[in-house]
């Protein structure tokens, strides 16, 4: 049996309770989990990094100088070369292959939560579970684990930077000294730790939204009702889709682009899979 007749065949094998009411949530758990775990992967980076910028201030404070007369270039060398090898580091230490396995391990986990999801859904309807083809779910999941590769380097190499550009503004401002360098660092930190809770609401939701796509349209199913999460930070967009009879066929859209839940930024919303015998 292909599995895209699987709602056919269950619709023919056998009794259907099509009335029953399904929930669909969105991934929350794992957004928090996939936040912990890449911030358990930095965290000695962060600590180490600290402790070195910190040890340099005072030798860096000593040799910086805004004297028109002195060679600029020779004064913030050794701040350069620093920050230099603070990214040839984090190229060995964050390297492609330790983020891919990261991410890819997390991954599998995304995709059995969106699987055990539809079939624990489809039970409830048809008491059966239904098997799914394999190919197009591997070319969206490795597309997530090559982009999210890149966006978290790009989000590493952002932080380092932007404690680069602390250090320069603290000697041009003549700034206060290894007290606020510390706070200024803890700072950027946080705001690394902030880009990442969004990176990780965003990816494993909108990993989430793509896989439910996919695995609908697998099994044979095409109907669901958009489902938002209800509160202020909807966007009006989609809160005019709450409780709406929707098609994977025919996805309604925004600004002229195709939308389906959690494929937006920041996307909350979830598919409620729709099964009918009229609606096949």
């Amino acid at each position: 049996m292909n599995s895209i007749q699987f709602i056919e065949y269950a619709l023919l094998n056998s009794k259907p309770k099509l009335k029953v009411r399904i929930q669909a949530e969105p991934p929350i758990s794992l957004e928090r989990q996939f936040q912990n775990e890449v911030q358990s992967l930095v965290k000695p980076f962060f600590k180490k990094f600290r402790n070195d910028l910190l040890l340099n201030y005072e030798k860096w404070k000593g040799n910086y100088s805004l004297n028109l007369d002195s060679d600029e270039e020779e004064d913030k060398s050794d701040i350069e070369i620093f920050f230099s090898n603070i990214l040839k580091g984090l190229g060995i230490y964050f390297s492609y292959k330790v983020l891919k396995s990261l991410i890819s391990n997390f991954v599998q986990k995304i995709f059995f939560f969106s699987k055990n999801k539809l079939s624990n859904q489809m039970e409830k309807i048809f008491g059966l579970k239904p098997f799914y083809s394999q190919e197009n779910l591997k070319i969206a999941i490795n597309l997530w684990v090559e982009k999210n590769i890149t966006k978290l380097n790009n989000n590493l190499i952002q932080y380092v930077n932007n404690n680069k550009l602390t250090i320069y503004s603290m000697f041009e401002k003549e700034e206060k000294g290894k007290d606020y360098l510390k706070k200024q660092v803890i700072e950027n930190e946080l705001k690394f730790e902030s880009s990442i809770a969004f990176l990780a609401r965003d990816q494993v939701s909108g990993l989430d939204g793509l896989l439910t796509k996919i695995l609908h349209a697998e099994i044979g199913l095409d109907n669901f009702i958009w489902s938002t999460c209800r509160d202020d930070k909807v966007r009006p967009t989609h809160r005019a889709l709450e409780g709406k009879l929707c098609s994977w066929s025919n996805l309604p859209k925004s600004n002229g682009i195709s939308i389906f839940p959690s494929s937006e930024n920041g996307c909350r919303c979830v598919a409620r899979p729709i099964v009918s015998r009229n609606l096949i």
